[in-house]
C-alpha cells in the first residue's frame, strides 16, 4: 500500500512537470468528412446518448456530439469541460462525478451561447480519484467509506456504506486552473490584494482587486453564481486582457469560475466596485451605490469601459467613463438635447419627441453626431452606452457592423462585405446620414455587392438574410420584393408593373401597394405599403421626410406617372402634375406633412388634407360669412367673417405670420372645424402643423399684436391661453412669429433666442431684462438674448445702472445694488443713460420699461 501511495503522489507532481515543460495547446477537433455525416449536418437533431468524441464546426461555431458513425444535437449553452485523449478520444465531464486525477493534465473547457462556442479558461472544483489500495483502509468500516470510491468500468463511485467493493481509490475534493494547454492543480492560493488581481484566492476564488470604498478589504468572486468584471490582470493570472480592452467577464457557480468569452452580440454590462458583481437585470435600488457604478460594453466576454445612463427602481442615473455617476434630471424636451433623457425615461435619438425611445425598452442601436465625432449608441434593456464609432461616416447610405461599432467599406464583393460584418450578415445595419448636419438615422431596404453575379441582401426591420430574387413584378403580391428582369435583380413598386433598377443618381420613388405585398425589409408584415425609396447603383433603401434631409420650411413634390418624386423649387415651382403635389413643412426638429394653397406665377393650387390636389380654376366664394379657411376674392383667405382681414399671398421671401383661424370644415388645411394655425410664407398658404407643442403656452405674432394660445395635448386645437393669463413670462423665439414658454431652462435649446414677456389677458409685450437660472446670467433684449461671462460684469456706478455686478447683483445705479428675488415682487425706478426706466423684479427675473414723460418730484 505504502509503493501505491507513493504512486499516486509521484502521478501528482508529475502532472505539474509535464505542464510547465510541454505547454502545448490542445483543443476539439474541427468537424471534418473524417466525422462520418457531420460534415452534411443532416442528421444531427437527436440527442447523444453515448457519444465518443466531440468536435467543433467551423460555420456555426457549435460543439457536436460523435456517436459511432453519426452526429447528434449540438451543445446547449453553457460551459463544458472536456478530457481529451486524442481527436477522436473526447469525453465531456460531469462535475458532480468523481474525476482521475492522472488525467487533469488533458482536461478543456468551452463555453456555448447561441452564436456558437469558444474555448476559455477558469477555475473548477472537482472530487478526483487516485491509485486504489491493495487492501481495505483501516478506516473504511469505522464510517469512513465516503472518502472511498468504487472503480468499474471507468466510474469510480463513491461508497454509500461499509459494504467493501473489488477496489478502495481515495477521493480528495481540489480545485483546478484549466488553460488551453491542458489543467494543472490550483495550489493553495494568493491573499487577495490590489498587488494581486487576476490570480486564485485561498478562499477560494478569483482576485479581482479591493472595494473602492475600502482600499483594504478584498473583494473576490468566490465560486458562486453571478457574473464579475476582471478589470486588470496581476503577473501569473490564468487570465488576460487583450489589448485595447479594459476588462473580461468571469462567471461563475458553486463548481466553477471561468472567462465566458462564448460568442456574443456587443451588450453593456453595469457592475458596481464593491464586489465588481454585475447587475445584469438593475432591478435592485442602486441609490447608495450610484456613486461607485461602472459601464462597460461588452463582446464575447472582452469589454471597454464606457458612459451611458443606468435605469433602476424607476431612477435614472448617468455613468461617465471614468465611473464618476450621478442620479439624471430630466430634461422636458428632445429640443436641443439629443443624446439626452426626458420625461417617462426615454432617450432622445434627435430633436423630434416622437423618435424618442424607452430606456427600458431592450436592444436598439443609434448613432448621434457629437461634435467633429460620431458616437456609437447601444440600448439595451435598462441601460443606454456611448462609444466611438470606427470608420468614416458618408453623406448618404452607410452600412454598419453593429457588433463592432465600424463602418463597413460599401459597395463591395460578397466575400468582402462577409468578412467586414464577422461572416454574420445578422451584424449588418443601414444608416442614412447627412454629413454637414451630423445627423445619421437607421433605415432599411436592399443591397447589391459588386460581383459579377450580384448578391443581393435583404437589410430589414424584422432581420437580415440573402435574397434570391423571383417572380414578375404584375400582382399585388410581388409589391415590395426584388423580381428578375433580363436576368437583373429589380424593385417591384407598384402593380401595374413598374419596377427599378439599382442604377446611380439618388433618385426617389414612391412604392405603394394595398392588399398583400411581398415580404420586404421596409416594414413589418406584408399588408399594404406606401413608402418613398431612394436608388443607388447597390442600394435601395427607405426614404424618410426628415429633418435629416430637408432644411427648415416649406417643401413641395411633385409625383410622376412613373412614380418618381422630385421636389419642386419654392417659391416659384414649375408644376408639371397638378393632381401630383403633396407639401411638407420641417422644423429643425421633424418634418410633417401639411396642407394648403400654394402659388406659382399666375396660377394657384389647392393642396388639401383629403383628395388629390388641383389647379384651381376659380374662388372659393365672394363673401368671408361661412368661409373661414377659403379663397375669397383675387385669391385671398379669409381668416374670419370680416372681410377687412383677409390674407394675400406674400412675395416676401423673409416675411412670415402666423393665424389663429376657426375655419369651415370644407377647409383644405384640416377638413374639420377646430381652431387651427395657418401660416402666410412667400407663395404659400398653409397649415402650420409643426411649430406647436401639445400642452404648452405659446405667443403668436399676428400683425404688431402678441397673443398667447394653448397648445392642446393631443395636439389639434390652439385656444386662447385665458383672461387669467397675466404677469412677466420667459420664452424661447422660435421664429420671427412663433414662441414657446419655457417653464424649465432644461426646456430651452438655444440660450441666444430667450425672450421676456409681460402679458395681460393673454396679450403680451416683448421687454429688455435680466434671468438668473442657477448659477447663469443672461441678458435679453426684444431682439436677441446672451449668457454673460465674467467680462461682462461691472461695478455698480451711476453709469451701469440695469447692469449686472460682479456680485451678480442688480445695479440700481451709483453703489445701489439689489439681489435677484427667490419670491415675490419689487419696484425700481432707474436712470439708464438719458432715460427712465421702470425695473419690475419677481423670482430671478429682472425686466426693464421705458417711461415716457418725467417724473414729478415732491
Amino acid at each position: 500500500m505504502f509503493y501505491k501511495n507513493i504512486l499516486c503522489l509521484i502521478v501528482i507532481l508529475a502532472i505539474g512537470y509535464i505542464r510547465n515543460v510541454a505547454a502545448t495547446d490542445i483543443s476539439l477537433a474541427a468537424c471534418t468528412d473524417g466525422f462520418a455525416d457531420v460534415a452534411s449536418y443532416s442528421a444531427c437533431a437527436s440527442a447523444a446518448s453515448n457519444p465518443t468524441t466531440y468536435c467543433l464546426k467551423a460555420s456555426d461555431k457549435k460543439i457536436y456530439p460523435i456517436e459511432g458513425e453519426a452526429c447528434k444535437a449540438a451543445l446547449d449553452n453553457g460551459v463544458h469541460v472536456f478530457k481529451r485523449e486524442s481527436d477522436t478520444d473526447v469525453v465531456k465531464l460531469d462535475l458532480t462525478k468523481n474525476f482521475d486525477v492522472a488525467k487533469i493534465a488533458n482536461l478543456i473547457m468551452y463555453t456555448c451561447s447561441a452564436n456558437g462556442c469558444a474555448q476559455t479558461v477558469g477555475y473548477v472544483k472537482l472530487t478526483t480519484y487516485g491509485a486504489a489500495t491493495v487492501d481495505q483502509p483501516a478506516d473504511f468500516s469505522t464510517g469512513n467509506h465516503g472518502k472511498y470510491c468504487n472503480l468499474d468500468a471507468g466510474v469510480c463511485t463513491t461508497y454509500a456504506n461499509n459494504t467493501p467493493g473489488t477496489n478502495f481509490h481515495p477521493i480528495t475534493e481540489g480545485y483546478f486552473a484549466i488553460e488551453k494547454d491542458g489543467g494543472k492543480t490550483a495550489g493553495s492560493g494568493i491573499t487577495c490584494d490590489a498587488s494581486k488581481v487576476g490570480l486564485y484566492t485561498s478562499t477560494p476564488g478569483v482576485c479581482l482587486g479591493v472595494k473602492s470604498t475600502d482600499l483594504v478589504t478584498a473583494a473576490e468572486s468566490g465560486f458562486s453564481t453571478g457574473e464579475f468584471i476582471l478589470s486588470s490582470t496581476s503577473s501569473g493570472s490564468i487570465f488576460t486582457i487583450p489589448t485595447g480592452y479594459q476588462g473580461i467577464i468571469l462567471k461563475g457557480s458553486e463548481t466553477i469560475v471561468y472567462h465566458e468569452n462564448s460568442p456574443s452580440d456587443n451588450t453593456s454590462k453595469v457592475f458596481e466596485t464593491e464586489t465588481y458583481k454585475i447587475d445584469t437585470a438593475l432591478t435592485t435600488d442602486i441609490s447608495g451605490k450610484a456613486s461607485i457604478l461602472s459601464l462597460y460594453s461588452c463582446n464575447s466576454g472582452l469589454c471597454k469601459r464606457t458612459s451611458g445612463y443606468v435605469q433602476s427602481s424607476s431612477v435614472n442615473y448617468y455613468v461617465s467613463s471614468e465611473g464618476v455617476s450621478e442620479a439624471y434630471t430630466l430634461k422636458k424636451s428632445c429640443y436641443g438635447f439629443t443624446g439626452q433623457l426626458i420625461t417617462a425615461d426615454k432617450f432622445c435619438i434627435s430633436q423630434n419627441d416622437s423618435e424618442a425611445v424607452g430606456i427600458a425598452s431592450g436592444s436598439a442601436n443609434y448613432i448621434l453626431g457629437v461634435g467633429e465625432t460620431y458616437k456609437f449608441v447601444r440600448g439595451t434593456t435598462k441601460t443606454i452606452s456611448f462609444e466611438a464609432l470606427k470608420g468614416t461616416i458618408s453623406n448618404g447610405v452607410n452600412i454598419v457592423n453593429k457588433s463592432t461599432a465600424t463602418v463597413v467599406s460599401f459597395p463591395a464583393t460578397d466575400d468582402n462585405l462577409l468578412s467586414s460584418l464577422g461572416n454574420n450578415i445578422s451584424n449588418a445595419a443601414i444608416y442614412y446620414c447627412n454629413t454637414s448636419k451630423k445627423i445619421c438615422k437607421q433605415t432599411y431596404g436592399y443591397i447589391k455587392t459588386t460581383d459579377t453575379t450580384a448578391k443581393y441582401y435583404s437589410i430589414g426591420v424584422e432581420s437580415n438574410a440573402v435574397y434570391n430574387p423571383s417572380g414578375e413584378c404584375a400582382a399585388i403580391g410581388n409589391v415590395g420584393g426584388i423580381i428578375v428582369d433580363n436576368e437583373l435583380g429589380k424593385l417591384c413598386i407598384d402593380a401595374s408593373g413598374i419596377k427599378l433598377e439599382f442604377a446611380s443618381g439618388g433618385k426617389k420613388y414612391q412604392v405603394k401597394g394595398t392588399g398583400t405585398v411581398a415580404s420586404n425589409p421596409f416594414q413589418s408584415g406584408t399588408t399594404n405599403i406606401n413608402i418613398v425609396v431612394e436608388v443607388s447603383a447597390n442600394a435601395i433603401v427607405k426614404y424618410d421626410y426628415d429633418p435629416l434631409n430637408f432644411n427648415v420650411g416649406l417643401h413641395l413634390f411633385e409625383l410622376k406617372s412613373t412614380m418618381e418624386i422630385t421636389e419642386l423649387s419654392m417659391p416659384n415651382p414649375v408644376v408639371s402634375v397638378e393632381g401630383g403635389l403633396s407639401l411638407y413643412t420641417c422644423s429643425v426638429v421633424k418634418c410633417v406633412q401639411t396642407f394648403g394653397f400654394i402659388k406659382s406665377g399666375a396660377n394657384y393650387y389647392a393642396i388639401p388634407k383629403t383628395g388629390a390636389s388641383s389647379k384651381k380654376s376659380a374662388v372659393d366664394g365672394a363673401t368671408c360669412d361661412s368661409s373661414i379657411g377659403l379663397l375669397f376674392t383675387d385669391y385671398k383667405l379669409c381668416v374670419s367673417e370680416d372681410e377687412g382681414e383677409v390674407v394675400e399671398f406674400t412675395t416676401t421671401a423673409t416675411s412670415t405670420t402666423n393665424y389663429v383661424i376657426t375655419p369651415t370644415n370644407t377647409n383644405i388645411f384640416s377638413a374639420s372645424n377646430v381652431p387651427i394655425l395657418i401660416k402666410a410664407s412667400q407663395n404659400a398658404l398653409t397649415l402650420n402643423n409643426v411649430d406647436g407643442i401639445g400642452g404648452k403656452n405659446h405667443i403668436i405674432k399676428t400683425g404688431n399684436e402678441y397673443n398667447a394660445y394653448t397648445y392642446t395635448d393631443s395636439g389639434t386645437t390652439f385656444a386662447s391661453a385665458g383672461g387669467e393669463y397675466d404677469g412677466i413670462k420667459k420664452y424661447q423665439r422660435i421664429d420671427s412669429g412663433f414662441f414657446n414658454e419655457v417653464t424649465n431652462f432644461a426646456d430651452v435649446s438655444d440660450d441666444t433666442s430667450l425672450v421676456l414677456t409681460r402679458c395681460t389677458d393673454a396679450s403680451c409685450t416683448l421687454t429688455d431684462g435680466l434671468i438668473k437660472e442657477t448659477d447663469d446670467y443672461f441678458s435679453v433684449t426684444t431682439s436677441s438674448s446672451a449668457k454673460l461671462a465674467s467680462g461682462d460684469l461691472v461695478q455698480c456706478s451711476a453709469d451701469n445702472a440695469g447692469k449686472l455686478t460682479t456680485d451678480h447683483q442688480l445695479c440700481l445705479g451709483s453703489d445701489q445694488a439689489v439681489d435677484f428675488l427667490s419670491s415675490g415682487t419689487i419696484n425700481y425706478i432707474i436712470k439708464v443713460g438719458s432715460e427712465l426706466k421702470l425695473v419690475e423684479g419677481s423670482q430671478d427675473q429682472f425686466i426693464f420699461t421705458k417711461i415716457a414723460g418725467k417724473l414729478n418730484r415732491k
